[in-house]
């Protein structure tokens, strides 16, 4: 006879996987490292260089600290040392030991400590956090920062100070950040993740304050994502070999003539986007090229430019590994290709605003890219390559 028992056949249910508090602790950490690298320039502006220099190296600090154990004890796995931009990383001691040979001394110290402090920053989120969690931090920060810029302002209109109007007097920067904001929320939108919606409000409000700012760098760097996106996706939706030949000699005869009419218009481009007054002239980024000498200038060029070619494939193709050719892309991937864009047009337009987060983004994802090719395969992603099926970990 059958006995009646209150006790189930299936499995006990558990709790679902969680992130430790060291886990998420970091992932503050790096937050907080992205707000003093991306802000410097309004924490300068508003605060003086003792405060904002005194903000980077407690960050950087702090970054040591936190790398130094995990690297010895090979936490979470071994440091790639050979994976290292070692291009990128060559340029602010070259550019140092131009300006020592120059006479400005401390100048290029300075210049020196808070490039190396950005890419050492850089070089540890790239290898303690996975791609997800990059634009997942990336995201937290560019939230934290507009939402303290629209705070500010609605502040300094009811307080009548205009220190904290447009981001402390920086509108370029403002403006140049929102552009970013609207590229990192745009993606997490087309993942389909949580909170859909309370993206999408973020990305209006990003777009709000970028044409608010009215800053003709940052639209260029804006127009030229644009065009980037268009063409990374008209490429995803190309199989064919022929087709996507037809596409890149289509797509880069394009390109080399908006560089070029851009070039030789840039001050009345400027002026027609309302900045003449103080458009910069080429011969200006020239003059400030030859501070950090011809051989600083070539080797950031080459470092941008690998950087470019290599988060293009990134973005354009299908991840792969073994035969299998139809695995579907990733709206993350074309997180390098852009930023790397809207920074580096915004840069070459004279905007000095992008220098610094442009440069920690250029060391960011050309480390991250050598070490991890694949999203979410590889250097503690998920299980490696080379082994069948999915394997259960835990989140350290």
């Amino acid at each position: 006879m059958a006995q009646y028992t209150k006790h189930p056949v299936q499995a006990p249910p558990t709790a679902p996987e969680r992130e430790s508090t060291g886990r998420l602790l970091l992932r503050a950490y790096v937050i907080i490292a992205f707000i003093a690298v991306l802000a410097h320039d309004a924490l300068l502006s508003l605060f003086g260089g003792l405060f904002s220099g005194a903000a980077l190296l407690v960050t950087t600090l702090a970054g040591a600290a936190i790398a130094a154990p995990m690297i010895a004890r090979q936490t979470p796995h071994a440091f790639p040392w050979r994976r290292l931009p070692w291009v990128a990383l060559a340029y602010p001691l070259i550019a140092a030991a131009s300006a020592l040979w120059s006479g400005s001394a401390t100048d290029s110290l300075v210049m020196t400590a808070a490039l190396l402090a950005t890419a050492g920053m850089s070089l540890l989120i790239g290898f303690v956090l996975t791609w997800d969690e990059i634009i997942r931090s990336l995201a937290s920060a560019l939230k934290w920062i507009l939402g303290l810029a629209l705070t500010a302002e609605a502040g300094a209109r009811l307080f009548h100070d205009d220190r904290f109007l447009q981001f402390g007097g920086n509108p370029a920067l403002l403006a140049g950040l929102s552009a970013l904001a609207i590229v990192v929320f745009g993606i997490q939108f087309a993942r389909r993740r949580r909170w859909r919606t309370t993206t999408a409000l973020w990305g209006v409000l990003a777009a709000a304050l970028l044409f608010s700012a009215s800053s003709a760098t940052a639209y260029l760097g804006a127009a030229a994502g644009a065009v980037v996106l268009v063409f990374a996706l008209t490429i995803r939706r190309t199989s064919a070999i022929s087709a996507r030949r037809r596409v890149y000699a289509v797509g880069g005869i394009l390109i080399l003539i908006l560089i070029t009419a851009t070039a030789i218009l840039h001050r009345a481009l400027l002026a027609a986007l309302g900045e003449a007054g103080d458009a910069p002239d080429p011969a200006n980024i020239m003059d400030a090229s030859a501070q950090v000498g011809v051989v600083g200038t070539v080797v950031l060029c080459i470092a941008v430019a690998s950087l470019l070619w290599r988060a293009w494939f990134f973005a354009a193709d299908r991840p792969r590994w073994d035969l299998r050719a139809d695995r579907p892309y990733s709206s993350l991937t074309l997180l390098p290709l852009l930023c790397i864009v809207i920074a580096a047009v915004q840069a070459l337009a004279g905007s000095s605003s992008a220098l610094l987060w442009g440069w920690m983004l250029l060391v960011l994802f050309s480390f991250k890219i050598k070490s991890v090719p694949l999203v979410g395969v590889g250097l503690r992603e998920q299980a490696r390559v080379t082994e069948r099926g999915r394997r259960a970990r835990r989140i350290p």
